[in-house]
């Protein structure tokens, strides 16, 4: 039987450029952007602090590296969901995926999370975010506009959200928190999927 793809296993192996990433999404997410170092960085990565500066030539670059990350995750998300041309079944990828997003890859979620309370920080990199975030949410307009939705501006902004508050309590709660349920009753909620239809 052909083993099961998410997009969690969509991974290189890690070089040094990418421990120093992993090491910033973690003292970025705990500490902040303006209270962390890239000494503190280097020692997190593992790497001398110069090796920080041959892969990134500062902080800020290495913000929007990560920034950049996340978006191209994204845009793996969505050439994945492109394996169904059904806009309800193309949903139910996406949030599946953005489920096992939560259960295998929580480091980055509290970067993004912990990002967006940040003073200062959005505002530095909306010329990166834009563009991108405005293309994503065009793709689930036309889904929810597939589906019948009047108002498929405002579904697709909810449904981001219903996503985005989950992520929020997962943190705060993760060993109790039961993300397989949820999982089911958002499906079964905002895409009328139910177990039956899953089976």
């Amino acid at each position: 039987m052909k083993e099961k793809q998410d997009i969690t296993t969509i991974k290189a192996p890690k070089n040094k450029g990418e421990q120093i990433l992993d090491a910033a999404t973690e003292l970025f997410a705990v500490n902040g952007f303006h209270n962390t170092s890239i000494s503190q960085i280097a020692k997190k990565a593992g790497v001398a602090k110069g090796s920080v500066y041959n892969y990134f030539e500062s902080k800020q670059a290495l913000l929007e590296a990560l920034i950049m990350s996340g978006v191209e995750l994204g845009e793996q998300m969505m050439q994945m969901a492109k394996k169904s041309d059904n806009a309800r079944e193309t949903l139910k990828i996406l949030t599946n995926i953005h489920f096992d997003l939560l259960q295998n890859d929580l480091k980055h979620w509290k970067f993004y999370m912990a990002l967006m309370l940040q003073p200062g920080i959005l505002e530095s990199v909306k010329g990166i975010l834009k563009e991108r975030v405005a293309k994503s949410v065009k793709v689930y307009e036309d889904l929810f506009t597939a589906l019948g939705s009047e108002q498929p501006h405002l579904a697709a902004r909810a449904f981001f959200a219903t996503l985005d508050g989950i992520s929020l309590q997962v943190m705060a709660d993760l060993e109790d928190y039961p993300l397989e349920e949820m999982k089911v009753y958002v499906l079964k909620i905002l895409l009328d999927f139910d177990k039956e239809e899953e089976k």
